[in-house]
């Protein structure tokens, strides 16, 4: 999700100025992420009795994680997401501190 809404938020950076370039990649970002909502699976209520398991990503942009956990049928169902956009200092880091930033932040 972090880089469907990136043109988005590439508009509400400080010391932007408050004439927004609205283009092509801003108008199919905004159109993408409300069509997400409808298109996301539905969250599971969590079950502290069976497994659960964390996926993390990280991009050049940012980094997300999904906590799942896996129901009696031993599918793994979302319980809740987070993510992060990466400031100025983390963009400039190397990839393997990109990884470990996946790690701290959700």
């Amino acid at each position: 999700m972090q880089e469907i809404s990136l043109p988005l938020t590439e508009l509400t950076k400080k010391n932007k100025p408050n004439d927004v370039s609205w283009g092509k990649a801003e108008q199919n970002s905004f159109v993408k992420l409300k069509e997400l909502p409808c298109e996301a699976a539905n969250f599971a209520s969590p079950d502290a009795n069976l497994p659960f398991r964390v996926h993390c990503v990280a991009s050049d942009y940012g980094v997300g994680c999904c906590l799942t956990q896996q129901d009696t049928e031993e599918i793994y169902r979302p319980i809740a997401f987070a993510s992060q956009k990466f400031n100025a200092t983390q963009k400039n880091g190397q990839a393997s501190r990109k990884r470990l930033e996946q790690c701290y932040t959700g």
